[in-house]
């Protein structure tokens, strides 16, 4: 059973006012540096996020870095956290992975609950046994606030048994805690536990039911599984219309095997009309991502 797990994102807490898409990004910087300057620390952050997303289109890392540090020495938590994410990932700086885990600890600590997540996330990419353990330790600290990314990552490592025992019912419940949140990975993922039977019996309606709420709120990987389940006729009236609908929203999304089976579905016209043209397209997008399946049919069929 494969599970999914998310790549580490920027807190972006910013809001604009009503209208907001009538003010300039000139006249918001003009109005948030004001601030700044009078030692308004929120201020301060708001000018980091501006530069770091752009301004008309164009980033500013060397402003945001500042902006950004500004607000972190008057103890913003959010300005301190997005340092972390910035000197991780070398954004207007050489990378440097001890001053990134510094700012997220120091937000971790101070009960931030995104930089919680991060830190997670940050140790979680060394497989070492030691870094397993301190991301579960700030999963659950996130997870237990209620964040619903670090609730299905904290279910993955006790799934799988890193950096703690294997708990199948604790994976479970906490998939199920982020799925009732509409976490799409936590969906999908308790739905493969109902689909497989693992801690709880088979389910295929309860099975469906986490799967399409996954596939709606946009998993790729729910939404290839019900194209596959539909094709096969596996728990559900077999469909290949719905099979082609949901492999496409997955296609769409660049997922892999989606795209493989829309070329499959052309190539012997399968609910649309044969197209080996269109066959021949999908089947390469597949194959280019890395889909040996595709290449070898491409080679099979001399497409």
């Amino acid at each position: 059973m494969k599970f999914y797990i998310y790549f580490l994102f920027l807190i972006h807490s910013f809001s604009l006012p009503i209208h907001a898409q009538e003010i300039s990004t000139t006249h918001l910087i003009a109005t948030y540096t004001e601030a700044a300057k009078k030692g308004d620390a929120s201020a301060m952050f708001h000018l980091g996020v501006l530069y770091s997303d752009g301004v008309d289109g164009i980033k500013n890392y060397k402003n945001a870095l500042y902006w950004y540090t500004e607000a972190s020495k008057k103890g913003n938590l959010e300005a301190i956290n997005n340092l972390g994410y910035m000197y991780e990932n070398g954004f207007g700086m050489a990378k440097n992975n001890t001053l990134a885990e510094q700012y997220y600890q120091k937000a971790a600590n101070a009960g931030f609950v995104p930089a919680q997540l991060n830190l997670g996330l940050f140790y979680e990419k060394d497989f070492s046994e030691i870094h397993s353990k301190k991301a579960f330790y700030w999963y659950t600290k996130a997870a237990e606030q209620g964040n619903k990314i670090a609730q299905n990552n904290l279910a993955k490592l006790y799934y799988f048994g890193m950096g703690t025992q294997q708990d199948l019912r604790l994976a479970f419940s906490w998939f199920q805690e982020a799925a009732w949140q509409d976490e799409p990975l936590a969906q999908y993922n308790l739905a493969m536990m109902y689909h497989l039977s693992e801690y709880v019996s088979a389910d295929e309606e309860k099975m469906l039911f986490w799967l399409e709420r996954s596939a709606e709120n946009g998993s790729e990987h729910a939404q290839s599984k019900l194209g596959d389940l539909y094709a096969e006729g596996e728990g559900v009236a077999k469909d290949l219309h719905k099979a082609f609908s949901w492999y496409s929203k997955a296609a769409a999304q660049k997922f892999p095997k989606a795209m493989y089976q829309l070329g499959i579905f052309y190539f012997y016209g399968h609910s649309v009309p044969r197209d080996v043209i269109k066959a021949r397209e999908w089947l390469k997008k597949a194959s280019d991502a890395g889909y040996e399946d595709a290449s070898l049919f491409i080679d099979r069929n001399h497409l």
